[in-house]
């Protein structure tokens, strides 16, 4: 089957785990037989690039643009930059399938191009993306000008008109529905099915599976050096780092935990988020116990999580899965995290991790002295851990789920 693939980013330039996960599935798809074409945007290159199946020719917006509906020339030549670009590659490649992963940033015109194709499109959902561009569409002026009515006869025809014209721009995401999609998580196809923006027999939850490589074997070991706490994720505040870097003050401020180490690994894309937390350090006198580390690859990274004793997990906001806690347990280091959204389905307490309430630091500070205090806990949350990652979220259980997804919905638009 001839499949195009569109992600706001693709690797090697990415942001977080999921861009990863897209590469992984483009990839075995493409072993099992698939024509894969991926269409991206030119983050991290600054030009557009096609290279064998990949195309990189979408406009992103960064995150120091606020992502609205605004009404100037910048914005609509870039709306009409990127939905030229995806009818040339959609005429071009004549995919049977569209699978699209996140266009979130990229253009609030390139759902309104899909939904007039005439091939299935399916939707891989692993955050709330879509429901947020709804809200912000909501909210915005946009949907109060388009649905105003006016009394004027002519003044009524010159806006039909124009609004068809917008339209073809910008489709009406109030009453928008996806037609097919697979969730990551439980939690994330009720929020959708209950915002109703997809029938709940048209969507499957695959969960979502880490390669072999990520499987290592690591060795629980008495320690004369420092304890090393370890963050791997976005540095942004919905994720809760703050919480991290109190907890440890805490602890440190206890004679016998004095030599406790944190590294705090990923991208920092807020200056004003980063800057907060190195004042935080700075006031609790911990800038010799805190190391930022910028994003590492994937391989760089299981080497970290061999290198440490606790993963600190402690996202504030409702997690929509949480692919760093099944490769920081396939390595063995145990997790110490909340269990908001998606990542409560991962996580069994006493089992695989030890839990705390988002941004209670003491609550935290306490479950880390648990686990440097108890040698046996700590071995038991490995081996939950490493079970829970080996028999449950494996990669290729994963593309074979999503492969009989995508032939059923393609078989299923032939009969229709």
């Amino acid at each position: 089957m001839r499949i195009l693939v569109i992600s706001n980013l693709y690797p090697p330039y990415y942001i977080g785990g999921y861009e990863l996960a897209c590469k992984d599935i483009v990839e075995g798809l493409s072993t099992r037989g698939h024509d894969i074409y991926v269409l991206t945007s030119t983050y991290g290159v600054n030009k557009s690039v096609a290279e064998k199946n990949l195309y990189r020719l979408l406009d992103y917006l960064s995150f120091s643009g606020a992502y609205i509906i605004r009404n100037d020339l910048k914005f609509f030549l870039r709306e009409y930059k990127n939905k030229a670009a995806l009818t040339r590659v959609l005429r071009k490649l004549k995919p049977e399938l569209v699978y699209v992963w996140n266009m979130e940033r990229l253009s609030w015109c390139l759902p309104g191009v899909l939904r007039r194709l005439d091939i299935p499109v399916v939707f891989a959902i692993f955050d709330l993306w879509v429901l947020r561009s709804v809200n912000t569409y909501k909210k915005s002026g946009w949907l109060k000008c388009r649905n105003q009515k006016t009394s004027n006869r002519l003044k009524s025809v010159i806006k039909q008109k124009i609004k068809h014209h917008v339209d073809s721009f910008i489709p009406d995401y109030s009453n928008m529905q996806l037609p097919y999609a697979h969730f990551f998580s439980h939690f994330l196809k009720n929020q959708y099915v209950e915002a109703n923006l997809i029938p709940d027999n048209s969507s499957k939850v695959i969960y979502y599976g880490i390669p072999r490589n990520c499987h290592q074997q690591r060795r629980l070991a008495k320690r004369t050096k420092a304890i090393k706490l370890l963050y791997a994720g976005q540095v942004m505040k919905h994720k809760g780092v703050h919480t991290t870097i109190e907890a440890l003050s805490i602890l440190m401020n206890k004679k016998r935990f004095s030599n406790v180490d944190l590294t705090i690994i990923g991208p920092r894309p807020l200056a004003d988020y980063t800057s907060y937390l190195r004042t935080l350090i700075r006031d609790k006198n911990l800038e010799k116990h805190i190391t930022f580390l910028d994003q590492l690859s994937r391989e760089e990274l299981i080497h970290k999580y061999l290198d440490h004793d606790i993963l600190l997990f402690p996202t504030i906001s409702e997690e929509p899965f949480g692919i760093t806690l099944i490769e920081a347990m396939a390595c063995g280091l145990p997790v110490v995290a909340t269990a908001t959204g998606g990542s409560g389905e991962i996580l069994k307490s006493g089992k695989n991790c030890l839990l705390f309430q988002p941004e209670n630091a003491l609550a935290l500070s306490n479950q880390i002295q648990r686990l440097i205090m108890t040698p046996h806990l700590r071995q038991r949350l490995k081996d939950g851990g490493m079970e829970t990652a080996r028999e449950i979220f494996v990669l290729d259980r994963t593309i074979c789920e999503i492969e009989d997804f995508l032939v059923s919905v393609r078989e299923k638009q032939i009969h229709n």
